[in-house]
């Protein structure tokens, strides 16, 4: 697939919105971790930490050619992508500034967009309306292409991988770093990055929903937690088990069945037509049919795609219809205090009549 010509009809698509809008120019925002914003319209994916990559923003003047402002030590490399102006961050804001005849504006990235940065591109673009249009491009994110699928398949499957590498890892003294590692490794074997930082926890560590691993060993039976995912060519995977390591108390078994059983009710109701907020209702009724209600931590569904975690309202006021070709995530998490904590994530794809899990790894698993 010609993936510039993808590239360039969002682009065309973009602008025209703009046209009818009303709009003089349209500025995009993303960073190194959530570069899904620019990335939707260009391809581009930022590399690297520092300063200078941090910030990213791609610049449309109707009519012209678009402006990819990038972190200044992969000028050249953006200047590759020839349906672009490429530029640094820094010399795309004095080409905002310089534009005189600014009256409306639109903004994609609001969300994550820094304080300083929105305040320098406020000045610089001195309109007179500045409206942020980032629901826009959430919802034209939302429903994917067949090669979005293809490449986030390609992610679940990796992701899977490190699941399973990081459970074969498991034995008594292991620490959670070890745990990580082995599983990082199997995934970058594969010339994939990690979508987020894993989660590793042991015994009472994974009543934490989400936490850094640490040199803290396996001694006991009871609870592992593992959150995993793989980024391939820009496209993230998710996936999260819990294990029950040896025999476990009936408290915490409690904890791993409920989880395990909310998150596989709850994708049998998923289908065309319901609200993205149904899918967080559901797990919460599960959970709490279940007698575990009042240890729910958060909510139980995110989109994803070029980011980790993309726009999917569970608010039933902000909640939208879900259409063919949506995917999300549906996790059931559940966490006690003192005793542990258990988290059951895939990713679903919404089909003609139901949904398709683009994770199926085995949920109901215990090592001896």
């Amino acid at each position: 697939m010609n993936f510039e010509n993808t590239y360039e009809k969002r682009l065309e698509k973009l602008e025209n919105y703009g046209i009818e809008e009303g709009f003089d120019a349209i500025v995009i925002y993303s960073d190194v971790w959530r570069c899904g914003n620019v990335q939707f319209f260009t391809g581009w994916i930022p590399t690297g930490g520092g300063i200078g990559q941090a910030s990213t923003l791609l610049i449309i003047f109707p009519g012209q050619k678009p402006i990819l402002g990038v972190g200044y030590e992969q000028e050249e490399e953006a200047k590759k992508i020839s349906m672009l102006t490429a530029t640094s961050a820094e010399n795309a804001i004095e080409l905002i500034s310089k534009k005189k005849s600014i009256k409306k504006a639109g903004i994609i990235g609001t969300n994550i967009i820094p304080y300083n940065m929105y305040k320098t591109l406020l000045h610089e673009i001195n309109a007179d309306e500045m409206i942020d249009i980032t629901g826009v491009l959430d919802k034209w994110k939302m429903v994917k292409e067949d090669w979005e699928i293809r490449l986030l398949e390609e992610a679940s499957r990796i992701s899977e991988i490190a699941i399973e590498t990081a459970i074969n890892s498991i034995s008594k003294g292991i620490s959670e770093i070890e745990v990580m590692s082995s599983a990082l490794s199997e995934i970058m074997k594969r010339k994939a990055l990690p979508s987020f930082y894993p989660v590793v926890s042991f015994n009472e560590n994974t009543a934490i929903p989400m936490r850094f691993p640490t040199n803290s060993t396996l001694e006991k039976p009871g609870l592992v937690m593992l959150d995993f995912g793989a980024k391939i060519e820009g496209f993230a995977g998710d996936i999260t088990r819990t294990i029950r390591y040896g025999s476990i108390s009936e408290e915490e078994e409690k904890i791993v069945s409920t989880a395990i059983e909310a998150n596989e009710k709850t994708k049998k109701f998923i289908k065309p037509g319901i609200k993205s907020s149904d899918v967080n209702d559901l797990v919460i009724k599960h959970i709490e049919e279940l007698g575990m209600g009042d240890y729910i931590e958060h909510p139980s569904s995110h989109g994803i795609g070029m980011d980790h975690e993309e726009y999917f309202p569970v608010d039933p006021a902000g909640a939208i219809q879900l259409a063919k070709n949506m995917i999300f995530t549906v996790e059931a998490g559940v966490y006690v205090p003192g005793v542990g904590g258990a988290r059951v994530e895939d990713v679903v794809i919404i089909t003609e009549d139901g949904c398709r899990g683009l994770t199926s790894f085995d949920r109901d698993i215990t090592l001896q």
